[in-house]
C-alpha cells in the first residue's frame, strides 16, 4: 500500500456450500461434521454475508471461527513475510468464506490493491466498512487511494469524500495527501480545495499526526482503571491493524518479521499530559484453542509516538498463573494470582474443567514519573497468599 459447529439443512447447503471437519467424542471414533461456508462469489453480497454471520452466531460456531482465524493469520504471513500476495489473497478469501470478519476484508482489500485489482479491492473495502472495521481512518484513506488508482470521471469528489471521512475519524496528515502521486492531478480541483480549507488550516507535525490516528482507537477511560482477575482474558473487539506496528513493537520479531501468531487489541487510553500519553493494549495468542495466553501492556509514549516505557500489567500467562492490574494516577499495582482447577489441567480438557479458586501470591507497584518513565518501587509490597483471606473460592 502506498504510504500506507453446526449441521445445516439441504437448502442452506445449496446457498452457502459445505466444509467438513473431523470431531472425536469420548466414546466414539471421529465423525464428519458438516459446516456451512460462504461461497467465494457471495463474499461481497451484503445480505448474504450478514445472514451467514447471523446463522453462525446463533449456533455459536467457535470451531469454525478458529479455523477462519488460522487462514487469516496464514494469509497475513504469506502477504507480509513471504511477499506472496497471490497466496495471501487466496488464504484471506478462504478465511472469509468460513467466517466473514471486517479485519479479513480489510487485509484482503489491501492485498487486492497491491495486485492492482482495484474493482474487487473497492468491494472488499466496502465490506470491511459494513462490518464495522475498527480503524476507519486508515480504511477511508485507502479507499481514496484505491479510487484514485482505479480512475474514472469526476472522481475528485469521491476521493475528497473518502479523505474527509478519514479526517473525521482522526486522519490529520496533510503532507501525506499533498505528496501522494495518485492525488497530484486533483490538488487544484474545487473538491480538494474545499477539503484543505475545511480540515487542514493548521499544519501538524507528521509524526504527531500519525500517532494521533493510532491513539484514536483507544477508548477514553477515567482513573482508577482496573483489569480484574476475572477479566484478564477479556480483550474486547477493537482490533489493532498491522498498520500500527511502529507503535506496537510486539508485532515485529527479529527473525521472522511480523508476529502473525498473535492479535492485538485497543483497551484504554488512561492518561495524557503535556509530556506523555499512557495507553493499555492487549495481545492474545490467536492459535491457542483454549485458555489462550493473553497479555495487557501499559505503555507510555511521547506525543510523536516514541515509546518511553512499557510494562506487562495483566495477563492470562498460563492456565494457572494470572496477573491483574490497577492504575491510579501515577501509581500502578500489579497483583499475581494462582488459579486452582477442579481437576489437573493435563488430564482433563478445559471445556470439562472449572476453576475452583484463585489464590493471591503477591503484588508489585510501579510509579510513572512526570516524563512518563515507569519504574518499579523497590520496597516489598504484598506477600505470598497463604492466608485464607487471600483465596477466593469460586462456587
Amino acid at each position: 500500500m502506498k504510504h500506507r459447529l453446526f449441521v445445516v439443512g439441504a437448502a442452506a447447503l445449496l446457498t452457502w456450500g459445505t466444509w467438513a471437519c473431523q470431531k472425536a467424542t469420548p466414546d466414539a471414533p471421529k465423525v464428519n461434521i458438516i459446516f456451512a461456508t460462504l461461497s467465494p462469489e457471495k463474499i461481497y453480497q451484503t445480505d448474504e454475508v450478514k445472514d451467514f454471520i447471523f446463522a453462525c452466531e446463533e449456533d455459536s460456531i467457535d470451531q469454525i471461527k478458529e479455523q477462519a482465524k488460522r487462514f487469516f493469520l496464514q494469509g497475513i504471513d504469506a502477504k507480509v513475510n513471504k511477499k506472496n500476495t497471490v497466496e495471501g489473497i487466496a488464504l484471506l478469501t478462504k478465511s472469509i468464506t468460513l467466517y466473514p470478519d471486517s479485519k479479513a476484508y480489510y487485509e484482503l482489500s489491501n492485498a487486492l490493491y497491491e495486485q492492482k485489482n482495484y474493482e474487487e479491492a473497492e468491494k472488499a473495502y466496502q465490506m470491511a466498512e459494513t462490518l464495522r472495521f475498527s480503524n476507519l481512518a486508515n480504511l477511508y484513506y485507502n479507499m481514496a487511494l484505491n479510487t484514485a488508482a482505479k480512475g474514472g470521471e469526476y472522481i475528485d469528489y469521491s476521493i475528497a469524500d473518502y479523505l474527509g471521512r478519514a479526517i473525521e475519524q482522526g486522519f490529520v496528515q496533510k503532507e501525506l495527501v499533498q505528496q501522494e502521486p495518485l492525488f497530484a492531478s486533483f490538488q487544484n480541483s474545487p473538491a480538494f480545495q474545499q477539503l484543505f480549507l475545511k480540515h487542514f488550516t493548521n499544519s501538524e507535525d507528521k509524526a504527531t499526526a500519525a500517532f494521533k490516528v493510532f491513539l484514536r482507537g483507544f477508548p477514553e477511560k477515567t482513573l482508577p482503571y482496573e483489569i480484574s482477575s476475572k477479566d484478564v482474558d477479556n480483550v474486547g473487539d477493537k482490533y489493532i491493524s498491522y498498520d500500527f506496528a511502529n507503535y506496537v513493537k510486539e508485532m515485529e520479531t527479529g527473525s521472522f518479521g511480523r508476529d502473525v501468531g498473535s492479535e492485538y487489541y485497543y483497551l484504554a487510553k488512561v492518561k495524557s499530559t503535556e509530556k506523555y500519553v499512557a495507553v493499555v493494549y492487549a495481545s492474545r495468542d490467536a492459535m491457542a484453542e483454549e485458555v489462550p495466553p493473553t497479555y495487557s501492556y501499559l505503555v507510555t509514549y511521547t506525543h510523536k509516538g516514541e515509546e518511553i516505557s512499557k510494562i506487562n500489567v495483566a495477563c492470562q500467562c498460563t492456565p494457572q498463573k494470572i496477573k491483574a492490574a490497577k492504575i491510579e494516577d501515577n501509581k500502578v499495582t500489579v497483583t499475581e494470582y494462582e488459579r486452582l482447577w477442579q481437576s489437573p489441567v493435563t488430564e482433563v480438557p478445559f471445556s470439562e474443567n472449572r476453576i475452583k479458586s484463585v489464590a493471591k501470591l503477591g503484588e508489585k507497584t510501579y510509579q510513572i514519573d512526570e516524563n512518563g518513565k515507569i519504574t518499579e518501587n523497590t520496597a516489598a509490597v504484598g506477600a505470598v497468599g497463604t492466608k485464607r483471606n487471600d483465596v477466593l473460592v469460586l462456587k
